[in-house]
């Protein structure tokens, strides 16, 4: 196991920006260290930009869920006692056609902060969706899909619609379907969230 680690230090000028600040520089810092690869340690330049900062980030991501060009992963959910792969989580994957492959961290941010984040739920919830009524019927292995959801949606009471039609849009059992709530945000409204938990 290896490490890419992102170091920043605030002295100077940087010495009074703040907390959220620094992180950010740090994980500018860290994404450098992972493109070297090897357990790289960067410390953070002002030359290093992060790309959750970068202002156009968002407006490139919904041209590209519009032209469809976030993809979809799958990662292998292996049952250790037997080594067997009883399902898969979907992952977005996104390559901007200006900038190369993006980090799904500095997007997904991107996404939550900007309003785009139902879009990618969806886009993903879709795919994944389709892609797994698909391989089972070509396999006929009833695999079962995770899809990552914001802890947002979770007052949207239109998640449950988006879901209902993705799965009779591509003919998936709805016990085939898994959604997890990601860590990144939390829940807004558990009071509103019960009747949607209770919907799904």
């Amino acid at each position: 196991v290896r490490a890419s680690i992102g170091l920043v230090v605030p002295d100077g000028p940087d010495a009074a920006v703040s907390a959220e600040s620094l992180l950010r520089r740090a994980d500018a810092a860290m994404y450098a260290a992972k493109r070297r690869g090897g357990g790289a340690v960067v410390c953070y330049e002002p030359g290093l930009i992060s790309l959750v900062d970068d202002p156009g980030l968002p407006t490139r991501l919904a041209e590209a869920l519009r032209r469809g060009d976030v993809e979809v992963a799958y990662q292998p959910i292996v049952r250790l006692s037997d080594r067997s792969t009883v399902a898969v989580e979907a992952l977005a994957r996104w390559t901007d056609r200006e900038r190369g492959p993006v980090p799904p961290e500095a997007f997904v941010t991107a996404a939550e902060r900007t309003g785009l984040i139902d879009a990618l739920d969806d886009h993903v919830l879709d795919r994944a969706c389709r892609d797994m009524a698909a391989l089972r019927a070509n396999s006929g292995i009833p695999l079962a899909v995770h899809v990552n959801i914001s802890a947002t949606r979770l007052a949207d009471p239109g998640l449950v619609a988006a879901v209902e039609s993705a799965l009779s849009r591509h003919g998936l059992p709805a016990a085939s379907l898994v959604l997890e709530i990601t860590e990144t945000s939390m829940v807004p409204d558990v009071d509103a969230a019960m009747p949607i938990l209770q919907a799904l």
